[in-house]
């Protein structure tokens, strides 16, 4: 495990990019590993997602409208975007 990945313990997660194939293994591994909460989000319609999680919350969203990805991350505590993999620490920083 990542060093940045041992911060996710109990922590509300949101992946970005959810419905492909890394962003379905990251949403998989951070379920197996203590995130308290994992939200998983894409733009694809679900039935295109490479897999998914009942476990996890599953959004259909386009993140280039800024109140949709505002509202994805709400009380998000880390969010990892696969899609231009980049790291925001907080929804604050949006």
């Amino acid at each position: 495990m990542g060093y940045g990945l041992l911060s996710v313990r109990q922590k509300k997660v949101v992946v970005c990019g959810a419905g492909g194939f890394i962003g379905g293994h990251l949403t998989a591994f951070l379920l197996q590993h203590g995130a308290a909460s994992v939200r998983a989000v894409d733009v694809k319609p679900q039935n295109q997602w490479h897999q998914r999680f009942p476990e996890a919350h599953n959004l259909v969203v386009d993140l280039r409208d800024k109140r949709a990805c505002q509202e994805a991350v709400v009380d998000a505590d880390w969010v990892r975007s696969e899609e231009h993999t980049s790291e925001l620490q907080s929804h604050h920083d949006l």
